[in-house]
């Protein structure tokens, strides 16, 4: 929590322009998830018969992991940084700007996480309740928000990581070394 993060640094026109643009892409894409189940399965193999509470929980779990997976690529993998540093251009966390992203690194991301699910035949109902709650961990993930979250920190990717003692900078991990690339801070 940085309390400087709650002043507006001249960042609310940006943040407005991509809350209509990326957020609505996220939001159609949030909702494409329900819609794709199904069509496009190629191994009906997902769990249906378990509990609907735990089937939601192993749909997150593999989200998380799978955009997990894509977020550590694109902190090592040049031509990926270039468009996940949109991401990291931020200068204060708040809920709405942690969903920041370039359209072609958020594709990429939805589509890594989302399509293990579609090919396993994951049920309309869990995909639906999966993506809202990935929604909303995005959300808190990125808040300006005082708690701690302890040792479930180590599991959860939580606000408490981003930000650095102190508070200048907004996230405390950074590109692909310099040898991936010579403008791997620039964004295409």
């Amino acid at each position: 929590y940085q309390a400087a993060w709650n002043r507006d640094r001249g960042d609310r026109t940006r943040e407005r322009i991509h809350a209509l643009v990326n957020e609505s892409s996220t939001a159609l894409g949030v909702l494409a998830l329900p819609l794709l189940t199904g069509a496009f399965t190629i191994a009906d193999i997902w769990p249906a018969s378990m509990p609907f509470a735990l089937q939601v929980v192993l749909a997150v779990l593999v989200l998380d992991v799978d955009i997990t997976l894509t977020h550590w690529a694109s902190h090592r993998v040049g031509w990926l940084w270039r468009f996940h540093a949109v991401h990291h251009s931020v200068t204060r966390i708040y809920g709405l700007n942690g969903l920041m992203k370039h359209p072609v690194h958020q594709l990429i991301e939805t589509a890594v996480g989302v399509t293990p699910l579609v090919l396993v035949g994951v049920p309309r109902s869990v995909a639906a309740a999966a993506a809202a709650l990935v929604a909303l961990q995005l959300i808190a993930q990125h808040s300006n928000v005082d708690y701690v979250v302890g040792p479930i920190g180590r599991v959860l990717a939580l606000n408490e990581g981003h930000g650095s003692a102190a508070g200048s900078t907004v996230c405390t991990t950074s590109g692909p070394p310099a040898r991936a690339t010579s403008t791997s801070a620039s964004s295409p």
